[in-house]
């Protein structure tokens, strides 16, 4: 048997790991019962549909054969992007505020697809940055750091 779909099965197993570790995490609260719900009992059933999930979509990769059997290549330099993206992001927010994590963010990200543009990517922060002031700050009053604290009003 060849197997064809290296995405899919890596997915899968990622699906499963994952929901495990989150329906292990639950696991430290009380679940309680259908009827009267514990802090875990929302967190284990999520992990557990994860984890079913991952489970089916690694069985649907493994029995699905092909004739060819090279495998896709990874696109490293896009997941190391995507990832970089997000761990500045997180970075940035504290210190540098939304104004500029967020453009930050989506311009990195956005370098990891072969089609890049400066113009989408401006605009795109441009609209997301918008979007995140009016829900997170005006409508549910989070406080989130709109600019770098030594230029904040």
């Amino acid at each position: 048997m060849n197997v064809s779909d290296k995405k899919n099965i890596l997915t899968g197993v990622f699906f499963i790991g994952f929901g495990a570790a989150v329906a292990f995490g639950a696991t430290h609260y009380a679940i309680g019962s259908a009827a009267r719900m514990g802090p875990g009992y929302f967190p284990l059933g999520l992990g557990l549909a994860l984890a079913l999930t991952g489970v089916c979509v690694l069985a649907s990769a493994l029995l699905r054969t092909t004739a060819r059997s090279q495998l896709e290549q990874w696109p490293v330099r896009s997941v190391v992007l995507i990832l970089l993206s997000v761990v500045l992001f997180g970075l940035l927010i504290e210190r540098a505020g939304l104004v500029i994590a967020l453009p930050v963010l989506i311009v990195v990200s956005s370098l990891a697809h072969s089609a890049f543009s400066w113009r989408s990517a401006l605009l795109s922060s441009a609209a997301l940055l918008a979007l995140s002031w009016i829900i997170f700050i005006v409508i549910l009053g989070l406080q989130v750091p709109l600019l770098p604290p030594d230029l904040s009003l």
